[in-house]
């Protein structure tokens, strides 16, 4: 694959720059009106976003991973809901958490898409189930230990609707890429694990703040990382080339993450037992919960017997061939 020109990857390191100092510099100086500085800081949010999408896409020609090209997209079509689901801030209407929040689940889409192609392209095919398998469950546990924290005690279902939407995100966002780094730690797949991590910490923070209603973009700590992260994910394209011949998983690869996706269990198990009477969840719904977990646990079990058989299977039949030789 050939190497993208010199003077594009100069342009789009450019780009980067330049939207990164608007961004910050527009924050700075956005006035303390609540309704006016919720509004602009979603129109830089959008925009951040969507020249993230442009210039990755526009470098996929070039010495970039596989997976640009749906992580353009997520970027694309993140820009767009952000504008979509604020947009009525415009006419001065309040923007509060309902259905409308869902939208967020459509760039998972395209995310999800992407790690796939990194799953295809970088891990050996007989590692690829047990990676996919536990990325799974950990986005599971976060997922519902995120809702239980996220969730305000006398959520109606719009507002619950909302909560799920942005522990689903966070969950995504911290167990897809992070654990692909884990299993092959290329610079490239750390430095990306780092920022979509990092960009999943503070969704889940703007997520409490919004179901509870007391955003007001005010704290840097969750508005810059969403607004930036973007754009430090196409800068890793740009500055990091793709390895030329990719590392074997480390033989501590799976114990690592079979411990981490142990831990994660666990630890949902914990809050949504300990909390779920306080966030005013019913028995059901706890029970719903427990289940989904174990239902995964369940899942991980059993592919972990059949990555085993098959591991078996393949020593007896080399033995065999050796013996006949």
């Amino acid at each position: 694959m050939p190497e993208t020109p010199q003077p594009r990857r100069a342009a789009a390191a450019l780009a980067l720059g330049l939207t990164a100092a608007v961004v910050i510099g527009v924050y700075l100086s956005v006035p303390d009106d609540p309704l006016r500085r919720r509004l602009v800081v979603t129109l830089i949010d959008a925009v951040a976003w969507f020249m993230g999408g442009v210039v990755l896409l526009s470098m996929r020609e070039g010495i970039v991973a596989r997976s640009s090209r749906a992580v353009g997209l997520t970027f694309l079509i993140g820009s767009a809901v952000i504008g979509l689901v604020f947009v009525s801030g415009i006419t001065g209407s309040e923007v509060e958490p309902g259905y409308a929040d869902l939208l967020f689940l459509l760039p998972l889409v395209t995310l999800i898409g992407g790690f796939r192609s990194e799953i295809k392209h970088h891990v050996p095919s007989g590692d690829r189930r047990e990676l996919a398998t536990d990325a799974a469950l950990i986005v599971c546990a976060l997922m519902t230990a995120g809702y239980v924290l996220i969730r305000p005690a006398e959520a109606t279902s719009d507002v619950s609707a909302s909560a799920v939407t942005f522990a689903l995100v966070t969950a995504c966002l911290v167990a897809t890429y992070p654990a692909l780094a884990i299993w092959i730690p290329t610079r490239a797949h750390v430095a990306r694990a780092v920022v979509f991590a990092g960009l999943g910490a503070a969704v889940l923070t703007f997520g409490w703040q919004w179901t509870h209603m007391t955003y007001d973009a005010t704290n840097a700590a969750i508005e810059l990382p969403i607004a930036l992260s973007p754009l430090a994910v196409v800068a890793t394209y740009l500055v990091i080339r793709p390895a030329k011949k990719l590392p074997r998983p480390s033989r501590f690869a799976r114990p690592i993450l079979t411990s981490v996706t142990v831990i994660a269990t666990c630890a949902a198990l914990l809050i949504t037992g300990v909390l779920a009477e306080s966030r005013g969840l019913t028995v059901l719904q706890t029970g719903l919960f427990i289940g989904v977990l174990a239902i995964a646990v369940a899942v991980r079990i059993i592919a972990n017997q059949i990555t085993v058989t098959q591991a078996s299977e393949s020593v007896r039949r080399a033995l065999g061939q050796k013996e006949m030789a």
